[in-house]
Protein backbone atom coordinates (compact mmCIF):
# COMPACT_ATOMS: atom_id res chain seq x y z
CA UNK A 1 0.00 0.00 0.00
CA UNK A 2 1.39 3.47 -0.59
CA UNK A 3 2.09 6.12 1.43
CA UNK A 4 -0.36 8.89 0.90
CA UNK A 5 -3.06 6.01 0.57
CA UNK A 6 -2.69 4.93 4.17
CA UNK A 7 -2.34 8.61 5.48
CA UNK A 8 -5.63 9.21 4.02
CA UNK A 9 -7.15 5.84 5.62
CA UNK A 10 -5.63 7.01 8.63
CA UNK A 11 -7.52 10.53 8.35
CA UNK A 12 -11.18 9.10 7.78
CA UNK A 13 -10.50 6.47 10.47
CA UNK A 14 -10.12 9.86 12.88
CA UNK A 15 -13.23 11.93 11.42
CA UNK A 16 -12.00 13.24 8.28
CA UNK A 17 -15.06 13.92 6.42
CA UNK A 18 -13.46 13.02 2.51
CA UNK A 19 -15.12 15.04 -0.06
CA UNK A 20 -12.82 15.57 -2.37
CA UNK A 21 -11.35 12.17 -3.28
CA UNK A 22 -14.63 9.81 -5.27
CA UNK A 23 -13.39 6.22 -4.92
CA UNK A 24 -9.98 6.62 -3.94
CA UNK A 25 -9.83 3.13 -2.50
CA UNK A 26 -10.72 1.57 -5.92
CA UNK A 27 -7.71 4.00 -7.65
CA UNK A 28 -4.80 1.94 -9.35
CA UNK A 29 -1.56 3.11 -9.75
CA UNK A 30 -2.11 5.70 -12.67
CA UNK A 31 -4.35 7.28 -10.49
CA UNK A 32 -1.89 7.50 -7.06
CA UNK A 33 0.92 8.75 -9.57
CA UNK A 34 -1.36 11.32 -10.36
CA UNK A 35 -2.61 12.43 -7.05
CA UNK A 36 0.94 12.73 -5.67
CA UNK A 37 3.10 13.68 -8.99
CA UNK A 38 0.43 15.91 -10.87
CA UNK A 39 0.98 16.32 -14.90
CA UNK A 40 2.40 19.02 -17.04
CA UNK A 41 -1.18 20.90 -17.17
CA UNK A 42 -1.30 20.75 -13.57
CA UNK A 43 1.97 21.55 -12.26
CA UNK A 44 0.84 21.41 -8.62
CA UNK A 45 1.11 18.28 -6.46
CA UNK A 46 -2.82 17.50 -6.29
CA UNK A 47 -2.74 16.21 -2.90
CA UNK A 48 -1.47 19.37 -1.56
CA UNK A 49 -4.93 20.54 -1.77
CA UNK A 50 -6.37 18.23 1.03
CA UNK A 51 -3.08 17.60 2.91
CA UNK A 52 -2.40 20.82 4.13
CA UNK A 53 -6.04 21.74 5.40
CA UNK A 54 -6.85 22.53 8.70
CA UNK A 55 -9.63 19.63 8.84
CA UNK A 56 -7.47 17.11 7.62
CA UNK A 57 -4.28 17.54 9.71
CA UNK A 58 -6.67 17.76 12.77
CA UNK A 59 -7.85 14.31 12.00
CA UNK A 60 -4.21 12.98 11.16
CA UNK A 61 -2.02 15.05 14.34
CA UNK A 62 -5.37 15.24 16.89
CA UNK A 63 -6.77 18.45 18.19
CA UNK A 64 -5.23 17.99 21.90
CA UNK A 65 -3.10 20.12 23.52
CA UNK A 66 0.24 18.71 23.81
CA UNK A 67 2.36 19.45 26.90
CA UNK A 68 5.41 19.11 25.62
CA UNK A 69 5.03 21.25 22.69
CA UNK A 70 3.71 24.06 24.99
CA UNK A 71 7.07 25.06 25.22
CA UNK A 72 9.00 24.38 21.99
CA UNK A 73 12.05 25.99 20.63
CA UNK A 74 12.14 25.30 17.12
CA UNK A 75 12.08 28.48 14.87
CA UNK A 76 12.57 29.28 11.54
CA UNK A 77 15.84 31.38 11.49
CA UNK A 78 14.21 35.13 10.89
CA UNK A 79 14.21 36.86 13.99
CA UNK A 80 10.80 36.85 15.90
CA UNK A 81 9.40 34.10 13.39
CA UNK A 82 8.48 31.22 15.44
CA UNK A 83 7.34 27.89 14.52
CA UNK A 84 5.80 26.67 17.44
CA UNK A 85 1.97 26.17 18.61
CA UNK A 86 0.85 24.24 21.79
CA UNK A 87 -1.82 22.33 19.77
CA UNK A 88 -1.10 19.36 18.27
CA UNK A 89 -2.35 19.58 14.87
CA UNK A 90 -0.87 23.29 14.02
CA UNK A 91 2.44 22.17 14.78
CA UNK A 92 2.84 19.32 12.95
CA UNK A 93 1.33 20.94 10.07
CA UNK A 94 3.31 23.52 10.40
CA UNK A 95 6.41 21.43 10.26
CA UNK A 96 4.66 18.83 7.38
CA UNK A 97 4.63 22.44 5.43
CA UNK A 98 8.44 23.36 5.79
CA UNK A 99 9.49 19.70 5.37
CA UNK A 100 11.11 18.44 2.32
CA UNK A 101 8.79 15.72 2.03
CA UNK A 102 5.01 16.25 3.75
CA UNK A 103 3.94 12.79 2.47
CA UNK A 104 6.94 11.04 4.54
CA UNK A 105 6.39 13.45 7.16
CA UNK A 106 2.42 12.46 7.99
CA UNK A 107 3.39 9.11 7.35
CA UNK A 108 6.46 8.82 9.72
CA UNK A 109 4.23 10.25 12.50
CA UNK A 110 0.80 7.95 11.93
CA UNK A 111 3.91 4.99 11.84
CA UNK A 112 5.26 6.22 15.18
CA UNK A 113 1.63 6.78 16.83
CA UNK A 114 0.89 2.81 15.51
CA UNK A 115 3.83 2.23 17.83
CA UNK A 116 3.03 3.64 20.54
CA UNK A 117 -0.54 2.24 20.81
Amino acid sequence: MNKLKKIIEFAVENGWKNTLLVDWKDWDDAEWKLLTEGDSEFPVKPYFIFLFSHDFAKAVFGEGENEDLAECWDFIDIPGNYLCSSLDWEYHLMHAVISKDPIDYYYNYISEKGKKK
